[in-house]
């Protein structure tokens, strides 16, 4: 498709300056080879910012723009929280060093060495903190109890990580008397408000400390000899912690992924998303509705917070960013009145929404 521009419009250094254009041009034509593609952008429409009595199963109206005026797609989010992260997904590995690496250990006691910890990288996207696991034995008869903590970062990853300031969440505790003589790997459960977020790209510290381990010692896997890991060992002794570039710690931290409560994609066919032009992609700057569906009824008397993106197959073929968020609560019934798309139109007409 081309574009075409008036002569005072045309960009400088094509076929010249503006001043040596003949009075009797125009125009010209631009192939969209000359634009570098650009995603689209979304303003949402229906229910306005801070709506109240909307129906729970609403009808959500918005509106995509494409500089290039290709097709439109989208993808709209729906959520309880305004970070669009309440629901917490299965349990999966976000950072490791697994148990094939163990070729030497590190006794932990109340004594002498009372925890180790290892440095470790979140991936993409927010997680909310599960479990911590530790590759361990017992030496002799211990007792007491062995706990998993999360703390801060300091210092430079890989080579000189320690933790700082108060562990962020502690896990449940370990009585360690329960271990065998044999390694295991032991799985701390984090519950409650120590599930923390862990952000995405961010850099964290995973400990085992004692709380009162005596008469023996438990000891935890490590690798010395080819430690592989991007993240570093650290021991914590009288108090302070101190790290060691040479050793990594075999551990996993597991997390699951935080997505929001409503996450929908338009597809071919999808009667949920309808607009002028069906079906998906949408022309640029056509109105669409997503309309909620009976089985994901929303909550009576909430307030939900949505946003909508929109991707361009045709162009960039990327997704653009996200619609400012707004807000909308649910009417106390649950019921709330949702005009069909063609009404809300009418309405908008005449002034009346």
């Amino acid at each position: 498709m081309g574009n075409k521009f008036p002569q005072t419009d045309l960009p400088q250094g094509i076929g010249g300056a503006s001043d040596q254009w003949d009075t009797i041009q125009a125009g010209v034509i631009l192939t969209d080879d000359f634009f570098v593609p650009r995603s689209p952008s979304v303003v949402l429409n229906t229910p306005t910012d801070l709506a109240t009595g909307v129906s729970v199963t609403p009808a959500l109206l918005f509106t995509g723009t494409d500089a290039q005026l290709n097709e439109i797609g989208y993808q709209v989010q729906v959520d309880t929280l305004s970070t669009f992260e309440s629901v917490a997904g299965s349990s999966v590995v976000l950072d490791s060093h697994v148990e094939a690496n163990r070729d030497a250990l590190t006794a932990i006691d109340t004594v002498t060495r009372a925890g180790v910890g290892q440095s470790f990288t979140v991936p993409t996207n927010n997680y909310r903190l599960l479990s911590a696991q530790w590759f361990l034995l017992k030496v002799t008869s211990p007792t007491g109890n062995a706990v998993a903590k999360i703390y801060a970062h300091s210092g430079t990853f890989g080579a000189s990580s320690v933790p700082t300031g108060t562990a962020l969440a502690t896990s449940n505790t370990l009585d360690v008397s329960t271990l065998t003589g044999s390694y295991q790997l032991i799985t701390f459960t984090f519950s409650g408000a120590n599930q923390i977020t862990l952000q995405s790209g961010l850099k964290y510290i995973v400990s085992i400390e004692s709380t009162d381990i005596l008469t023996g010692s438990v000891s935890v896997g490590r690798d010395g000899s080819s430690p592989s890991h991007a993240g570093n060992w650290s021991d914590l002794q009288g108090g302070v912690w101190a790290s060691a570039s040479t050793v990594d710690n075999i551990f996993y931290v597991n997390g699951a992924l935080l997505v929001p409560l409503l996450n929908k994609l338009s597809a071919t066919p999808d009667p949920t998303f309808t607009g002028t032009g069906d079906p998906h992609p949408w022309p640029s700057g056509n109105q669409v509705t997503y309309t909620v569906q009976a089985g994901d009824t929303l909550t009576a008397s909430t307030t939900y917070y949505w946003r909508v993106r929109g991707i361009d197959p045709l162009g960039s073929n990327s997704y653009g960013a996200f619609s400012s968020t707004q807000s909308f609560t649910t009417a106390a019934g649950g019921g709330g009145f949702t005009p069909t798309p063609q009404l809300h139109q009418m309405l908008m007409a005449s002034g009346m929404v």
